[in-house]
């Protein structure tokens, strides 16, 4: 009689446990369900296209929340229960307030398409680059600058045409009937400066020919230095001698250029030379 009564108890018992199995198994299944809800791809204003990388943060851009790096991330997403986020707005990302996750507007770089407005302060930064190219890029739009690395010029659109800014700079002068020992100033320059170039050419007749040199220093009565060693023979009366060999191209602040007239034949009525120079950094 005994062992009838303690089988019946322990088959009770194992059928209450087995509903009690049962029970738990369906709330785990729920508490599944729930969690694989909370993933990312789940939520419809979450972009989960973009795989995150170590460091990146949550950031509200395009009326949605995406994968962003920002340029520091002073931060660490290790508990978002006390998360406030009230009318997220393009660019913002979590960070951790006095008390609680908060979002706020983080400075990123702009992408492809996108317009800048306000006040973009690059006070603090080494360097600038802006669009530049061999023969520059394209700048069609008021405002729109560029690089030439081939002119060496600084290209911008003002509205209604591609204008150009060259750093290149010269001075002409002519002398008519030149003579032996003609010392005539050209130029002064406050400035440090860099010949680039220099041109001559003459109006006369009979194979006419002159030998001249450019000279530079910050005394005026002084022999001063020359800028090809032995000066240039120029005999051309068309397209002129074109010098842009240097031996001391690099004129110092503060300095007079001046040509000296050599050797002269034949018969010239005129020696005109034009002399290219950028100022120096």
């Amino acid at each position: 009689m005994a062992d009838t009564a303690l089988a019946t108890r322990l088959e009770r018992i194992y059928l209450g446990l087995s509903a009690w199995g049962d029970i738990l198994d369906a709330e785990f299944d729920t508490l599944a369900d729930l969690v694989a809800g909370l993933e990312l791809k789940n939520l419809t204003d979450v972009d989960d296209a973009l795989a995150p990388v170590a460091n990146q943060v949550l950031a509200f851009v395009g009326g949605q929340w995406t994968s962003q790096t920002p340029a520091a991330v002073p931060l660490v997403l290790d508990d978002l229960t006390d998360v406030t986020i009230a009318a997220p707005a393009q660019y913002q990302f979590l960070r951790r307030g006095a008390s609680q996750w908060q979002n706020e507007t983080v400075a990123v770089y702009l992408k492809t398409g996108d317009t800048a407005s306000g006040v973009h302060d690059f006070g603090g930064a080494t360097s600038l680059e802006v669009p530049n190219g061999a023969g520059g890029t394209t700048v069609d739009a008021a405002g729109e600058i560029c690089i030439d690395t081939t002119s060496k010029t600084l290209n911008f659109y003002d509205g209604v045409a591609e204008k150009v800014l060259n750093p290149e700079r010269s001075k002409s002068i002519t002398i008519e009937v030149p003579v032996a020992a003609d010392s005539i100033t050209v130029f002064f320059t406050n400035k440090a400066v860099t010949v680039s170039k220099m041109v001559a050419v003459l109006v006369g007749s009979a194979t006419p020919s002159v030998v001249w040199t450019v000279r530079h220093g910050t005394d005026r009565s002084a022999t001063g230095a020359e800028v090809v060693t032995g000066g240039t023979t120029t005999t051309s009366v068309s397209t002129g001698s074109v010098v842009t060999a240097f031996n001391d191209a690099t004129i110092v602040a503060d300095s007079f250029v001046w040509v000296v007239i050599g050797t002269v034949s034949g018969t010239v009525g005129q020696i005109h030379l034009t002399i290219f120079w950028t100022e120096d950094a």
